[in-house]
């Protein structure tokens, strides 16, 4: 079972205008949680992405369970956040996107495409800050991102981290009121706590704009 959904994204920026036309986002379910398929408007082969959410983060060295993590694959990418920085899974798929898309067309804030996603992730173009609003803190929530152009480098990196991870949840991804709250805060947000769908639209302009704001 597959499911497509075409997204167009439309960014301004101050002195140029990018328009990023994201073609469409495939879905492809497997028994554990869903790869989800990217393509982008100057690669030939798609992305591949698994998204994976966890209880908590028992590791003593966040640092040293991350580069781990990377060590498994040449081929997969690997980035860890803090899942109350992610305000649900189409909020970061969003973002992703985006920032897949700007990373191809050399509109970077950052040396490598995961500090790149949590910086955008975080509205941010500053890297620490991007680190101490969404990097790990031991027990708590996490979401771990695999990004390749290989799908089955994805599933091999995906069963290594499971056996070292027995905490796999993806409900710590959902967009609750109280993430909502704690975002806006932090973002300085106004929201009435009922229009998710526009709150996550702020969210993402100001990922696609953060070495702006």
């Amino acid at each position: 079972m597959e499911v497509r959904v075409i997204y167009d994204v439309s960014v301004t920026k101050s002195n140029t205008n990018i328009t990023l036309s994201i073609r469409c986002k495939e879905i492809i379910l497997t028994r554990t949680s869903p790869i989800i398929k990217v393509l982008t408007t100057r690669d030939i082969k798609p992305y591949y992405v698994k998204v994976l959410g966890l209880q908590k983060i028992e590791s003593e060295s966040i640092t040293r369970l991350i580069n781990k993590f990377r060590s498994i694959s040449s081929l997969v990418r690997v980035q860890a956040i803090d899942s109350d920085a992610i305000f649900g899974m189409n909020h970061l798929i969003r973002v992703l996107q985006i920032t897949l898309e700007l990373w191809n067309r050399r509109i970077r804030i950052s040396r490598s495409l995961e500090s790149d996603l949590l910086m955008r992730l975080c509205c941010t173009d500053q890297l620490n800050n991007s680190i101490k609003l969404g990097g790990l803190k031991k027990d708590r929530p996490a979401c771990l991102i695999l990004i390749s152009q290989n799908e089955s480098a994805i599933l091999a990196v995906e069963a290594t981290i499971a056996s070292y991870c027995t905490h796999l949840c993806r409900s710590v991804l959902s967009p609750r009121n109280n993430k909502m709250e704690k975002l806006g805060m932090k973002y300085g947000i106004q929201n009435n706590n009922t229009d998710r769908r526009r709150f996550e639209n702020s969210l993402v302009e100001r990922a696609a704009l953060a070495e702006l704001i």
